[in-house]
């Protein structure tokens, strides 16, 4: 059996906003019918989540809910996340599990619960197990045991706050394909804004608008709900060849977070001068 494919947690920019409450998980297993997805957050909270396998030996779900055994959010840190597939001969570890034979998946997970519902007193107020102990558990069942051909993969990323920022803006014009570094823009060109999230692009829009400045709703307004893993987004916003020349805000606002950026529009025939200073809204 191959190995489960290494890319299966779609964090962006190793970060998951709390305010997504989600991760997306995909990946390729090449002989089991099922894999067992689990996360493990720095207090030992515990969330997962069984699979099923395609005919194309692949698996995936957008939106796996980081919420632990207790139906509390995962506490934000750094979250160890992790997929297990049972080896060559379907069970899990040597096949038994406390009180389960011919253990699969399932039952590594029901048993994992068992022992953080169990070491909180069957109740769930109680100071659960630590991460370390949640990830032993696991392990010593599964790919820990002697002889085992279990498979698994691990990843960790970190819950956090979400954050939209613009990291740059430059300058195209037309026939100039050329980006450079800006702040002062003259009418006809256009502004090229870049900056970093790390928000769900399938759960979020990232919207731009020209907010302040001696006439800015003659700017298009535009957004984005495209980026990769790495959480880098950009927009184009044309100046108008009748923008008046003084002092623009930009904003980025994904719906939760802002963040904003001033920039010059220099008279029609102009010198370019850079001006402004960023500044950023919680």
């Amino acid at each position: 059996m191959a190995p489960v494919d290494s890319t299966v947690i779609l964090d962006i920019n190793e970060q998951v906003a709390t305010e997504d409450g989600t991760v997306a998980v995909r990946g390729v297993a090449r002989g089991p019918d099922r894999v067992l997805v689990f996360f493990v957050d720095r207090r030992g909270g515990y969330a997962s989540t069984v699979l099923t396998v395609d005919e194309n030996d692949e698996f995936e779900d957008d939106d796996v809910a980081l919420v632990t055994l207790r139906g509390e959010p995962m506490a934000e840190g750094l979250v160890v996340a992790g997929v297990f597939a049972a080896g060559r001969d379907g069970v899990v570890g040597d096949g038994e599990i406390r009180g389960f034979t011919r253990a699969d998946i399932e039952a590594l997970d029901e048993n994992t619960r068992q022992q953080i519902l169990a070491d909180s007193s069957g109740r769930l107020t109680g100071p659960g197990l630590t991460q370390r102990q949640v990830l032993e558990v696991l392990f010593a069942e599964s790919v820990g045991e002697d002889g085992s051909d279990d498979l698994s993969v691990e990843d960790v990323f970190v819950l956090t706050d979400g954050q939209t920022t613009i990291e740059t803006v430059t300058a195209s014009s037309p026939g100039n394909t050329n980006a450079t570094t800006a702040r002062s823009f003259s009418p006809g060109e256009t502004i090229v804004v870049q900056g970093l999230t790390n928000r769900k692009p399938v759960d979020t829009t990232i919207f731009v608008d020209v907010v302040d400045g001696p006439n800015a709703s003659m700017f298009e307004f535009t957004s984005t709900d495209e980026w990769g893993t790495d959480g880098v987004w950009s927009v184009s916003i044309p100046v108008p060849a009748d923008a008046e020349a003084g002092t623009y805000t930009i904003r980025a606002d994904d719906g939760d977070e802002t963040d904003s950026v001033e920039v010059t529009i220099l008279p029609s025939r102009g010198n370019t001068t850079a001006s402004g200073n960023s500044s950023s809204r919680p």
